[in-house]
């Protein structure tokens, strides 16, 4: 089971209650260990609760930590980048994720940084390969474009999502699949909590289509490593564009499953624009 947590809120008591709670694995996030790039998030705390959290948890006896960052920042240049690197890969954590800063262009965070936002938009690219590069040497396997986990320590709900699978999810704003129905409970807590008996009023449903859950199916393998059967897809899938993009050197069709490159796995949103075929 796993748990997500403010490195903040983790201390001793905590990381023992976890731990006697049946939590198996806790992700931690970290976003960055930079002073300036934390406040250019709005986030507080230092790196310092980072590694006070981890080391907790490992007195608990919790062998299975991941640590979430961010690359993207307003601000951010390499040699800030290459220290939170050294800062995450020095507390040992057995999974990370390193995810691109998003942003809704018309909100306050964009236009707070619109300027920083579109210099480091550049720089991008050069940062994923450093971030990929690094994490690989240090032993970490890419298993989705955002997920890095040493062998054995996957995310497996993470996993899970990715492929299909049916979930579960509880309490206000969770998601839900089975089957052909999905569902999204109210983010509003009080009004969760004063009808959760009538799921009616709590929850909007949404029925999938099969071709719907095979376009999903197409663009969440795009993003893992493992990629998605072809066979199964070529309803929803413009074979015109695999074989351009193939050519292109972005993805590559390997044992009837088409996987991207490294070069494609930055691109992935776009090349999966320019393979599926509308829904």
């Amino acid at each position: 089971m796993t748990a997500e947590a403010n490195p903040e809120t983790i201390d001793e008591a905590m990381a023992i209650r976890l731990r006697n709670s049946g939590v198996t694995r806790v992700s931690l996030g970290a976003q960055s260990f930079n002073k300036d790039m934390r406040g250019n998030l709005g986030r507080s705390g230092s790196m310092k609760a980072v590694a006070e959290a981890v080391a907790y948890l490992r007195a608990a006896g919790l062998e299975n930590i991941g640590i979430d960052m961010i690359f993207g920042i307003p601000g951010q240049d390499a040699c800030i980048l290459r220290n939170d690197l050294e800062d995450v890969l020095a507390l040992s954590p057995e999974h990370i994720s390193y995810y691109e800063l998003s942003y809704n262009i018309r909100g306050e965070y964009h236009l707070r940084w619109h300027r920083e936002l579109a210099e480091v938009r550049d720089k991008n690219p050069h940062f994923y390969q450093m971030v990929v590069e690094t994490l690989e040497v240090a032993g970490y396997r890419r298993y989705e474009i955002s997920n890095f986990a040493m062998p054995g320590y996957e995310c497996r709900h993470n996993i899970s999502y990715w492929e299909g699978s049916d979930f579960i999810g509880l309490g206000a704003g969770a998601w839900s699949t089975t089957g052909q129905t999905r569902w999204h409970n109210t983010e509003n807590i009080e009004t969760y909590l004063e009808e959760r008996m009538d799921l009616d009023t709590v929850r909007e449903i949404e029925y999938l289509s099969a071709r719907k859950k095979l376009w999903e199916k197409v663009m969440l393998g795009l993003r893992n490593a493992s990629g998605f059967p072809i066979d199964e897809a070529r309803e929803v899938v413009d074979e015109q564009a695999l074989e351009e993009l193939g050519d292109a050197g972005l993805l590559c069709v390997n044992d009837g499953l088409v996987t991207l490159t490294s070069r494609g796995f930055f691109l992935a949103d776009d090349l999966c624009s320019r393979i599926l075929l509308s829904e």
